[in-house]
């Protein structure tokens, strides 16, 4: 008896149609099925063979519930997205993006990078990142965070992609960025200030401080130009965020590139308005300098120098 030689099903291809930047419509033989939206959030699948189905959505966009006719099924997802494929699933699936239902890889950015919940990380490297093969890792999705953050372009600058969703085109918050970065940039000619707020923690913390890196050059200095504005933006418990990551940097680990990333995340999450526009961009095109001054810190030894000095100071 012969064994049994029959193919398996092989599915007709599939034609998407997107809206901007997010998937709309799906069409695969007979079956066309189109997503309902309020602007990026997916509100309802419309199937053509079935019904029509409300989804269940997360605060990253993720859909956790297909609601049917009759019953209704429920999605989990580990941390980095994963969960079982399932035929009768949703469109979407983890932060609200398409999975391939052969490879179950997420094409981000319309197929810009391919994203693997299961190895949680990209198949190919950030074409983006400066940060050369001594740096930071360019195979990494949202800086290893992805509870918080979510990457739909798959490109490094997440934080811009952030800011153009979240921050609307208001004149006045406009102004109030500009003005605020020109004095970030540039000290008061005259006004010599006492610190307030979060501005005094990290002054009284550069006092302290022997040793130097880029990010806490750029810090402190940025710190005592706003100072001299009589500037009150950063809270006590902000300071207390920038200090930390400072210590850390300071210490060897993290690199000047993380801390900025890392500095740009507090901004975008504890602050709204102008100091969060402006806290997030500096600190986004500061990650893009120091990745360069990261990789020369490899190259001529001088993290590693630092690295042993720090461990000199804690034994």
């Amino acid at each position: 008896m012969l064994p049994n030689t029959t193919p398996p099903t092989v599915l007709p291809p599939a034609l998407r149609f997107y809206q901007a930047s997010s998937l709309a419509t799906e069409l695969q033989g007979e079956r066309c099925v189109t997503l309902l939206r309020h602007g990026e959030s997916a509100l309802a699948q419309l199937d053509n063979t079935t019904a029509t189905h409300p989804l269940g959505v997360d605060q990253q966009g993720s859909i956790v519930r297909l609601q049917g006719a009759a019953s209704s099924a429920s999605i989990a997802y580990a941390a980095y997205g994963h969960h079982p494929l399932e035929a009768d699933a949703s469109l979407l699936s983890f932060t609200g993006q398409k999975r391939e239902p052969v490879t179950g890889y997420y094409l981000l950015g319309n197929g810009h990078r391919a994203y693997s919940p299961s190895l949680m990380k990209f198949l190919s490297p950030d074409s983006l990142s400066p940060f050369g093969s001594g740096g930071l890792n360019a195979y990494a999705y949202c800086l290893n965070d992805p509870i918080n953050l979510t990457d739909p372009t798959g490109k490094t600058p997440w934080a811009l992609t952030f800011m153009r969703k979240h921050v609307k085109s208001n004149i006045q918050v406009a102004k109030e960025s500009v003005d605020l970065a020109g004095k970030a940039l540039f000290p008061h000619p005259t006004s010599q200030g006492s610190p307030k707020l979060g501005r005094a923690v990290l002054r009284e913390f550069a006092s302290d401080q022997v040793d130097s890196t880029p990010f806490t050059q750029k810090l402190f200095k940025v710190n005592d130009n706003l100072t001299s504005h009589n500037d009150a933006t950063l809270t006590t418990e902000h300071a207390g965020i920038y200090r930390d990551i400072a210590t850390q940097n300071l210490s060897g680990q993290l690199s000047n590139a993380s801390a900025h990333f890392k500095a740009a995340g507090a901004w975008m999450t504890t602050e709204k308005g102008a100091p969060r526009i402006v806290g997030t961009a500096f600190n986004i095109m500061g990650a893009i300098v120091a990745g360069a001054e990261d990789n020369a810190g490899y190259a001529t030894g001088r993290v590693l120098q630092q690295n042993n000095q720090a461990v000199r100071k804690d034994t």
